[in-house]
């Protein structure tokens, strides 16, 4: 399928009380398989940045049979934006949490744990990026195909219950990330198969987490630190 036809009543968004709803037919698998999923998203992300003038959002995926994408953006006053950290956790090998919440690497990505110890999947384009836009048409590619590997990897045939990239404002780093949300039920089933040492990193994350030092050097400080987006 070539640029010209993705369909245009995929593109055109329908007004909600805190931005729009764009809906697409086919899941993200399809769109993936299909290989018109990163002509799709820079359709979009062009009707929201160019014609709308929108930088700074919250999008969010949801899925059954079909995609729904919202764009919310009408709060953005309220956001803070990134946090001032002195070190980017997906960038900076040496910080203590990068081994231990990596999953993998691929060319364009990184997969990881939550560096919070939420139950979500976090991937990172390997470049230090701050919008979906910024990418390369290969890397753009690559991150939703690798999103939807790492998903199927982890999670096999369960259903996420959300994917969400945060732009400008409601960022709370300033690395671009994307969060594949589980239900918790899920998340904790899965946790049972896990290898011991997968276990015990989780463990030592969580033991981390808890030096004052660590968790500021990497997420800002505990006291000030609110979320600027939708988690």
């Amino acid at each position: 399928m070539s640029v010209a036809t993705i369909p245009l009543q995929w593109l055109i968004p329908t007004s909600i009380s805190n931005g729009f709803l764009f809906r697409c037919p086919l899941t993200l698998k399809q769109l993936v398989k299909d290989d018109i999923c990163s002509t799709y998203f820079r359709q979009l992300l062009k009707v929201v940045e160019i014609d709308y003038n929108i930088r700074d959002f919250h999008l969010e995926l949801q899925q059954q049979s079909s995609l729904d994408l919202y764009i919310y953006y009408k709060d953005s006053k309220e956001k803070q934006g990134p946090h001032r950290t002195t070190v980017c956790i997906s960038c900076d090998k040496t910080t203590e949490l990068f081994s231990i919440t990596l999953i993998s690497e691929q060319q364009h990505t990184r997969a990881w744990f939550d560096g919070r110890n939420r139950p979500k999947l976090i991937l990172t384009p390997i470049r230090h990026l701050h919008r979906l836009s910024e990418m390369t048409d290969k890397e753009f590619s690559s991150f939703w195909f690798d999103a939807v590997t790492l998903a199927d990897r982890e999670f096999g045939d369960e259903i996420w219950s959300s994917m969400i990239v945060n732009h400008g404002v409601y960022r709370t780093h300033e690395h671009l990330h994307l969060k594949i949300n589980f239900d918790k039920r899920v998340w904790q089933k899965a946790v049972q198969n896990w290898s011991e040492e997968r276990k015990d990193k989780i463990q030592e994350m969580q033991q981390l987490l808890e030096q004052k030092d660590i968790y500021e050097k990497c997420f800002g400080s505990k006291k000030t630190n609110k979320y600027g987006g939708k988690i």
